[in-house]
């Protein structure tokens, strides 16, 4: 991106942001505990997107997907491709975290389903399933988890190098949910009247949007998905960038508020062959002003 977008970003990392980050990796929504249609799930909360493309939950979507003979490469970034439960329909799984979490959540599952069972609990069975799936997922053949910060650009390297290995040109769907310190930095709720100045506002756009348009970059470009939730404190800029994306860029962008206020704004972007190749000059345009003034 930009040579000052750059400097933001490097700005905020040296001030400590990297510090406030490491270890936050283990969160529950995240995890496997949830059903598919649970509140808080990434087919819940994404629902409402979900249906604009002709699906209620992300198997569905991936099964229509297949059934038109195309390919579902899956990246999960912030997390471990956990709300996949059907992974026939998946042609590769990459997920991008800090640590792999496998061994932590199938160790606490276990742990769940002896003690319900020890209680003649009927809930044994609901973690007795999970334990399974996670041994499933964990020996998957296609699948790679890739431990590493998304806020430095040797993480997206490894990736890079994962998908060359694997022969895979463009991921078809990709699926982003940060938490940790956006949550933690930048909760603006409702009533909030404080005065969030441009140069914070800044450092968590420039971290969240770089991300962004490294996925974008990464997406197919025919038909390609990005599902993702936006830090609150920068969601009011997405309407903006929604206009200037379909009026200019034939990028169809769809927005939806999230329930809980902490969490932003959830949004996704559908490619076209008519799409551009990066998206730089539209996030700049609608979060940052003009370049500029950067």
């Amino acid at each position: 991106m930009t040579e000052n977008f750059n400097a933001e970003l490097k700005a905020a990392l040296s001030s400590g942001f990297k510090t406030e980050v490491q270890g936050l990796d283990t969160w529950e929504v995240d995890g496997p505990y949830l059903e598919p249609g649970q509140q808080g799930s990434y087919d819940s909360d994404f629902e409402p997107l979900l249906i604009q493309q002709e699906a209620d939950t992300f198997t569905e979507l991936l099964r229509i997907r297949k059934a038109s003979g195309r390919s579902t490469h899956v990246l999960d970034l912030f997390g471990s491709g956990y709300f996949l439960r059907d992974l026939n329909l998946v042609s590769s799984l990459h997920a991008v975290r800090l640590k792999d979490t496998d061994d932590v959540y199938r160790e606490a599952a276990f742990k769940r389903f002896i003690a319900r069972k020890e209680n003649n609990d009927p809930r044994q069975h609901h973690y007795a399933r999970i334990v399974d799936y996670l041994n499933l997922i964990k020996e998957y053949p296609f699948r790679k988890v890739i431990e590493g910060n998304l806020y430095h650009p040797k993480t997206w390297s490894h990736l890079a190098s994962s998908q060359r290995t694997m022969g895979i040109p463009d991921f078809d769907l990709i699926v982003a949910r940060p938490n940790g310190a956006f949550a933690n930095k930048c909760i603006v709720h409702p009533n909030d009247s404080r005065d969030y100045s441009r140069e914070m506002t800044l450092r968590y756009a420039s971290i969240f949007l770089r991300m962004l348009n490294r996925a974008y970059t990464i997406c197919a470009p025919d038909s390609g998905m990005i599902f993702a939730e936006s830090p609150a404190i920068i969601s009011q800029h997405l309407a903006k960038f929604k206009q200037i994306a379909e009026s200019t860029a034939k990028l169809k962008v769809n927005m939806m508020d999230i329930p809980d206020y902490w969490r932003g704004t959830a949004f996704s972007i559908v490619k076209s062959s008519q799409s551009p190749v990066e998206i730089e000059q539209l996030i700049t345009r609608a979060f940052l002003g003009s370049t500029s003034s950067l």
